[in-house]
């Protein structure tokens, strides 16, 4: 019988640590087997020994070593307050629901205390879910004292993240109260950094002293230091004798050592060197910037029948003129494409190759880089994706089989979310605009709006119940409270706010009709607060049209002259980008071309 079973067999049973660790939770509450009790300003916690020690190394050594918590029934957790280290009752609650069901509950009431604690007993996990939390929910009311926190605990991750929003956004948060809140050393990291957007070098002057007469007798002596922090060589020199003279009238110098003042200390900090004057990254600025382009070819060559190649790099458009570019994004095709701009000067784009799965990518502007995020998380074969972006939230639309999906990436967070499948009829030769906090769907038949706070889809007046028969949707876009759709020769607005379409003027405007000189477009899109329509034409520039609602006609606004040869799957966005971050722009003077008559 040995020798005709002689073999070996293994299962593993996948429920094993869940069961095992429900009965723990259950012996827990019944305090059966329970072998330490744990109390905490007051309140005792019974439990596991083992348990603990098994997801924190502070339990782990404190149960282990030879320590006399070791051998004790009951251990008083004292507070450290001399390192601001206090464990609150409501956060060991939730340090314990996590030992025993590996789940971790962070909410904006319990993450500082929660991260506070999982610091004391060493728990990363936590620890990383604190700080992931933190980071998706900064904002300037809170970003101070996020960076503020961070500093205290040394979560550099999370500091340099809050340092970041500080810098990218400091004309606005710098007027927060909890600026006033910083350290001397605080106060000086953050204008010490490159990445302050902020229009010149005196408005750091205008943060330091708004800084120090908040508390003018305890921050004198911190006066020379901040001064430092602004860039002097930035500055005129009446600037400079201003300044000097205003910390003269204010009664702000200490008493000088020898001749020199404070402002003399500053000036000859920068004269001896010890910090090249590196400007600024200024501010950012609304930007049009354009896919899929390829390196003018020489005036005279032909262009026909050539294939299109990937672009090497983004042209990105200013209202006056100049072309700046952006690093080649990281994807060896990006066609077909989504693209959207969204929120700290970043630009998202999706791509869609025939044969494999799709990627995600960001584009940076304060570090001009891309980085690769995570893919949705179902493989679907993504067939008509819509891309577009509602606040903090990217929305992908796509058919799949007999029914249309819905997935959600939370910029803040970094993750994808499935939504609700949506009903076919709205994603029928459809295209998308986003006014406030609503997506419209907008089809020759039918218009959609989807609430993205509710999560629900709703019917609207569509150009056909107006009467209106479209064959062909070219461009929708959302400016101010207006969704304006193009169609093949006519423009039509429709009101968000009375539920109603009317037409608009269409004549002049090169390439809304067929042109054999267009090589791409039209293509709509709200710049500098207004509807534009911008068309690329072979060989020659690319050009925007801005609609005038009070004179009800199209008015020539931009002309650039083609660095890039745009191909026929030009595609264009608006976003807010740092200039000084891009590739060197160049300022075109040349006339306008003569296209098409105009």
């Amino acid at each position: 019988m040995a020798g005709k079973f002689d073999f070996k067999m293994s299962k593993f049973n996948s429920d094993h640590f869940s069961t095992s660790f429900a009965w723990f939770r259950t012996m827990r509450d019944e305090q059966k087997l329970v072998d330490v009790v744990l109390n905490v300003n007051g309140k005792d916690f019974h439990c596991h020994r083992a348990v603990l020690a098994a997801c924190s190394p502070y339990f782990h050594t404190m149960f282990t070593g030879n320590m006399s918590e070791s051998r004790q029934e009951k251990i008083v957790l004292q507070d450290d307050t001399a390192a601001g280290v206090k464990v609150e009752v409501a956060a060991m609650e939730e340090v314990m629901h996590y030992a025993y069901s590996g789940e971790v509950r962070v909410t904006s009431d319990n993450v500082l205390q929660l991260y506070v604690a999982a610091d004391l007993f060493q728990i990363d996990f936590i620890l990383q879910h604190c700080v992931r939390y933190m980071e998706g929910q900064l904002d300037s009311s809170n970003c101070f004292g996020i960076f503020s926190f961070a500093d205290m605990f040394g979560a550099k991750t999370l500091r340099g993240k809050s340092l970041k929003y500080i810098c990218s956004r400091f004309g606005e948060v710098s007027r927060e109260e909890d600026f006033f809140q910083l350290s001397p050393s605080q106060l000086c990291d953050i204008l010490a950094s490159n990445d302050l957007a902020i229009s010149d070098e005196m408005a750091v002057w205008s943060a330091v002293i708004s800084w120090i007469m908040h508390a003018p007798n305890s921050r004198k002596d911190s006066l020379v230091d901040a001064l430092t922090c602004i860039r002097l060589p930035l500055l005129r020199d009446s600037d400079i004798d201003w300044i000097s003279e205003y910390i003269t009238m204010s009664q702000l110098e200490q008493d000088v050592d020898g001749p020199m003042t404070s402002m003399d200390k500053a000036v000859e900090f920068w004269k001896e060197g010890q910090s090249c004057a590196q400007q600024r990254v200024g501010e950012a600025e609304e930007m049009i910037v354009v896919f899929k382009a390829r390196q003018k070819l020489e005036p005279g060559v032909a262009t026909a029948g050539q294939t299109d190649i990937e672009a090497e790099e983004l042209a990105c458009l200013t209202r006056d003129g100049r072309v700046y570019s952006t690093t080649k994004p990281c994807v060896d095709s990006i066609l077909p494409l989504g693209v959207v701009s969204a929120h700290e000067w970043s630009i998202y784009i999706f791509a869609f190759p025939e044969a494999s799965y799709p990627s995600f990518h960001k584009y940076d502007c304060v570090q001009n880089e891309w980085t690769q995020l995570a893919s949705p998380p179902s493989r679907h074969d993504y067939k008509n994706p819509y891309i577009t972006h509602v606040g903090d939230k990217i929305y992908l639309f796509f058919s799949s089989g007999q029914t249309e999906n819905m997935h959600c990436f939370d910029m803040r967070l970094r993750e994808w979310r499935v939504l609700s499948v949506v009903p076919r009829v709205v994603f029928t030769d459809t295209k998308l605009a986003v006014v406030d906090k609503y997506i419209y769907a907008v089809s020759c038949e039918f218009l959609f709006r989807y609430n993205s706070i509710g999560e629900e889809w709703t019917k609207l007046w569509s150009l056909a119940d107006s009467g209106v028969s479209v064959e062909k949707i070219r461009g929708v876009v959302g400016v101010r409270n207006t969704v304006y759709c193009l169609s093949q020769n006519a423009l039509y607005a429709y009101s968000t706010d009375r539920n109603q379409w009317k037409q608009l003027d269409t004549t002049g405007v090169p390439g809304v009709t067929t042109t054999t000189s267009v090589d791409s477009g039209p293509h709509l899109v709200s710049f500098q607060g207004h509807l534009h329509l911008l068309v690329a034409y072979k060989g020659v520039a690319i050009v925007g049209y801005r609609f005038s609602e009070v004179e009800n006609k199209w008015e020539l606004a931009l002309h650039i002259p083609c660095t890039y040869y745009i191909g026929t799957q030009f595609h264009c966005i608006t976003a807010k980008l740092f200039a000084s971050r891009l590739g060197t722009g160049e300022m075109f003077k040349d006339p306008l071309h003569e296209i098409d008559g105009t």
